[in-house]
This record gives C-alpha cells, sequence and structure tokens, in this order.
C-alpha cells in the first residue's frame, strides 16, 4: 500500500502505546500516550493510502471506526499524518461527499478537531494533517 506509520518518542519521556484491536491491523494506525507533569495527551499516527472509490470509502469507513474509540477519551488528542483527502477544506472541514471526505470531516466535527497545518504540504494541497482537539495543547 504504501506510506506506513512511525513515531518517535525521546526516552525521557513518559509514554505508553495504545493496542488497535486485531480487527484493524490492515489499517496503518498507530496509538501513543504521553503523560507530562500535569495533563496526559493521546497521539495517533495514521496513514491513508491515496484515491476515492468503494475501496477507499471501506478504508476509509474502518479507519474512523479505529479512531473512534481511540479519541473519544477525556483528554486531549492530537491525529497526526497523511490522509490523502485532496479535495478536502480544512478550514470548514468539508469536501466532497464520496464515502470518503465527508465522513471523516464529520468525524473531525463530532469530537472539535482543528487542524493546525494551514499551508500545503504536496503541492496545493494540504494532504498531512496535525489535528487537535484542544486548542492550548
Amino acid at each position: 500500500m504504501g506510506g506506513g506509520v512511525c513515531a518517535f518518542i525521546r526516552n525521557t519521556i513518559p509514554s505508553v502505546s495504545v493496542e488497535i484491536p486485531v480487527q484493524f491491523s490492515h489499517l496503518e494506525v498507530l496509538a501513543v500516550d504521553v503523560i507530562g507533569r500535569h495533563c496526559k495527551s493521546r497521539f495517533v499516527v495514521v496513514y491513508r493510502p491515496p484515491g476515492v472509490g468503494s475501496i477507499s470509502s471501506q478504508y476509509m469507513s474502518d479507519l474512523i471506526a479505529c479512531i473512534r474509540p481511540l479519541i473519544d477519551i477525556k483528554y486531549s488528542a492530537v491525529i497526526v499524518g497523511d490522509v490523502n483527502l485532496v479535495s478536502m477544506c480544512w478550514y470548514s472541514l468539508s469536501g466532497p461527499d464520496d464515502g470518503v471526505h465527508m465522513s471523516f470531516a464529520e468525524l473531525m466535527r463530532e469530537f472539535w478537531f482543528t487542524q493546525l497545518v494551514e499551508e500545503p504540504t504536496r503541492q496545493d494541497n494540504v494532504l498531512d494533517v496535525v489535528l487537535c482537539n484542544k486548542q492550548l495543547l
């Protein structure tokens, strides 16, 4: 498929790997809780292969099913990675209703995520994301 996910965390920073359920082993996702002095944050790293259509719609549906419980937590969450949503308007969290863009946008709105990347990351597109549900993180 390509892509892949990885997270590097300094060994002096307390962190705990979050288990991804086996039914999502075909997805490129990892999650880790980083424990600070006064707070804890969950980082979810994702890669979604480019494309739209029925295969991409199913992949996005599975990705959302995997991500939802990872971000439905009582502390801050950050989603980082390459989601390959070339037609997404990150400012308004909108895009074509193609089974890929809008379903991801709806999840981001449901959990109050904001895209922190404002400049294109590949050509004229913002494909890479740093999405956060807490403004002061």
